[in-house]
């Protein structure tokens, strides 16, 4: 209960500060230069998650597996993570010198300042690995703030004095630091032990990085793929209202994300070792929170749309019009989140990683289908949405509700 507590309040103020400087960038830089940082900031940051091989995953079981926790600086993680790194890195000088998938634009800021999110993400990746591995929830969670606070509070002198696009670049860049600085500080207290990996120990965590990692590059594809592919389509401006309406209804995502790390640990105990009538309490809770969510949604998406001009200012009055396509696409997100912790427990993973590829896909197709009108590509996404979530209800009313609600007197 403690942990997810605690989890829960770093999300909030998570959120509460992405939300502060979402506001802070937009009026900053106006809408062309907003969608060219979102551009770059979001193929940095998939190239980083897709190249991190899942390390804090893999860390963590790895850690929780053993009688008393200690981390191999020689070791296979280690070697994963300088790995990770050198395929990350390269990559992005090869996209930027085939000119493929960066816009020119971007090229600057990704070299002066956001390229450095590549190895500070997995060395903060490998400390948070060791902090969950070893049971360090409040350790664990104040590095998970610690970029976001340190963004915000370089990102209001520039903000002030009107700092230039390239700026803005290099403080996202460099504020990735604290999580590693922050991070590396408390798993240095962990035992550490200098012993040589060998190649048999790179093979097998090798080997699980693949039956793990598939469903998270999927993930950060899903999450990053529209704001690198929108500006080559439709243009960086466009791109900046976008973000902008991805921005005020980034409350659901941060809600779905929390009540599925709440519920997963709880679906899974109850599956096994609950009785019937938790069993069905429990899928009441579930089905009240997605009904909830989504009227919930459809009158923020109906209500809200006053806030683009009040909150970001008049350049981004054409926002207004993609902020409830933006609202219910996200409200969608949310849904299949909540069953996904059903598919998760009842070790379903393969269907979550299949489902996984039509988010992804639908962005590839409505960008071809759509190519000269944003709204109606962003009215196929929210179809797109809506069609995964009636796929996941199908699947848990066929396939698992027999299963987690058959009386065990039967």
């Amino acid at each position: 209960m403690r942990r997810a507590v605690l989890s829960l309040v770093a999300s909030v103020l998570i959120l509460v500060l992405n939300f502060a400087t979402g506001i802070m960038v937009a009026r900053l830089l106006g809408p062309e230069q907003r969608g060219l940082l979102a551009a770059a900031v979001s193929l940095c940051t998939m190239i980083a998650g897709i190249t991190s091989w899942s390390i804090a995953d893999i860390l963590a079981r790895h850690l929780a597996g053993q009688d008393r926790p200690r981390f191999d600086l020689l070791g296979p993680h280690t070697v994963l993570v300088l790995s990770g790194t050198a395929v990350g890195l390269a990559s992005v000088i090869l996209l930027n010198w085939s000119g493929f998938l960066i816009l020119p634009d971007t090229a600057p800021l990704i070299f002066g300042g956001l390229i450095l999110i590549i190895p500070f993400l997995h060395i903060s990746q490998t400390a948070m690995g060791v902090l969950q591995g070893t049971d360090s929830w409040m350790a664990w969670n104040l590095v998970r703030i610690s970029p976001h606070l340190v963004y915000f509070l370089f990102l209001v002198p520039l903000y002030l004095f009107k700092a230039p696009l390239h700026w803005v670049a290099l403080v996202y860049g460099l504020s990735n630091i604290a999580p590693v600085v922050l991070g590396g500080t408390f798993a240095a207290r962990k035992e550490l032990t200098l012993r040589r990996t060998m190649p048999a120990e790179i093979l097998e965590t090798a080997g699980e990085v693949l039956r793990i990692h598939g469903g998270r590059v999927l993930q950060m594809a899903r999450q990053n793929l529209d704001r690198i592919l929108i500006p080559l389509v439709f243009g960086p401006t466009v791109l900046g209202y976008y973000v902008v309406a991805v921005t005020l209804a980034a409350p659901l995502y941060a809600a779905a994300t929390t009540l599925t790390s709440i519920y997963i640990p709880r679906i899974t105990t109850e599956a096994f070792k609950g009785n019937l009538n938790m069993r069905r309490r429990t899928l009441i809770e579930v089905m009240g929170l997605i009904l909830f969510g989504t009227i919930s949604a459809g009158l923020y998406a109906w209500m809200s749309t006053p806030l683009v001009t009040l909150l970001f200012g008049q350049d981004y009055e054409l926002a207004q019009k993609f902020l409830p396509f933006t609202i219910l696409i996200i409200a969608g997100y949310c849904v299949t989140k909540l069953l996904e912790a059903y598919m998760i427990a009842l070790n379903h993973t393969r269907f979550v990683l299949v489902a996984e590829i039509l988010p992804v896909a639908s962005i590839f197709v409505g960008l071809l289908v759509f190519p000269s009108n944003f709204s109606d590509f962003l009215l196929f996404l929210c179809a797109a949405s809506w069609i995964v979530v009636a796929i996941y209800l199908s699947y848990f009313i066929i396939v698992l509700r027999p299963v987690l609600f058959l009386d065990e007197k039967s």
